[in-house]
């Protein structure tokens, strides 16, 4: 995953989100430059795309054409991201477990 991005060239880490498509690879963040101006990367636009055969051609839907719906097949996080979330709800947890724990203490001492 670690490669350099063909748009920007600068170094893919291993916790940046890395899109690939057309063979390329890319910050997620360049894919709209990517998009934008494909031809100047070297890559094809959408209504050039063929299949394997290179006889019949992929329909693939721009913005313009209306989408019917939506099948979600894979979510692609940054450890970054997922790291510092854990950390966050981590954290409340104890904010919150801490003085709870205090209040039950101190029932269960006065209760006896």
């Amino acid at each position: 995953m670690a490669g350099t991005c063909q748009i920007c060239k600068k170094k893919i880490a291993f916790y940046d989100f890395d899109y690939k498509t057309q063979g390329m690879s890319m910050h997620y963040e360049c894919k709209k430059e990517f998009l934008e101006d494909s031809k100047n990367y070297g890559g094809q636009t959408p209504r050039e795309l063929e299949d394997n055969t290179g006889k019949q051609k992929v329909r693939v839907e721009t913005k313009e054409e209306e989408s019917k719906g939506m099948v979600l097949t894979d979510i692609n996080l940054p450890f970054g991201r997922v790291f510092w979330v854990t950390v966050q709800f981590f954290v409340a947890g104890l904010l919150i477990v801490i003085p709870l724990t205090f209040i039950i203490m101190i029932w269960i001492e006065e209760s006896h």
